[in-house]
């Protein structure tokens, strides 16, 4: 059998990967940062090494993904988040929305944010004020509502008000919650049948 050679190929040297090691030296993503690929520049906006003047320049950019991905980077200056918070992109404010790192005033500025899938997707964010989740508990939007009810920084009294939902799903929600407590998940069981709820 004659077999085939195979070339040699380094994923480290693949275009999708450049750029996203977080021991990339600073002088290298910084020259990174100034590349013509999107992709590389939307590693580096990813990278929790890159350095906070890239980042603030990257936020700047035309570029609707590499916005998007210095929203969802942990490290990313607070000042630039609250500036992203107001994005004319739905894909930013959404990845900025998904982001645990953000402080009190960019979950505002979110909060008040008119696109559904925006608030939706805060409503996951383990990083909201106990303020802001219970305004989101009464929220006229449904899937709001569900992720409030499975997130793990909801207290228990909000929980216990929301199991008086009628979304079945909020109900399944507060059921799967970690944090619901074993008086909740009872009070809930004598109220609504044993199939209303995710299996407990």
């Amino acid at each position: 059998l004659i077999e085939k050679s195979v070339p040699f190929e380094d994923p480290a040297c693949e275009p999708h990967t450049i750029g996203l090691d977080p021991t990339t030296p600073l002088d290298e993503l910084r020259t990174l940062a100034e590349s013509s690929d999107e992709t590389i520049q939307c590693n580096v906006a990813q990278n929790p090494s890159a350095p906070m003047e890239v980042l603030r320049s990257l936020a700047k950019s035309s570029g609707i993904a590499v916005r998007s991905a210095v929203a969802s980077n942990s490290v990313t200056p607070q000042n630039v988040l609250l500036d992203l918070a107001t994005d004319s992109a739905v894909k930013v404010r959404i990845a900025l929305a998904g982001n645990d790192k953000v402080n009190l005033e960019v979950l505002k500025r979110l909060a008040s944010d008119v696109d559904p899938e925006v608030l939706s997707t805060l409503a996951r964010n383990p990083a909201l004020s106990s303020e802001l989740i219970e305004v989101f508990a009464k929220d006229k939007d449904g899937l709001v509502r569900r992720n409030i009810a499975k997130n793990t920084s909801a207290t228990s009294e909000v929980l216990a008000l929301m199991t008086k939902d009628n979304d079945v799903w909020v109900r399944r929600n507060i059921a799967s919650n970690p944090f619901a407590s074993d008086k909740i998940l009872i009070s809930m069981l004598s109220k609504k049948p044993l199939w209303t709820y995710k299996k407990i």
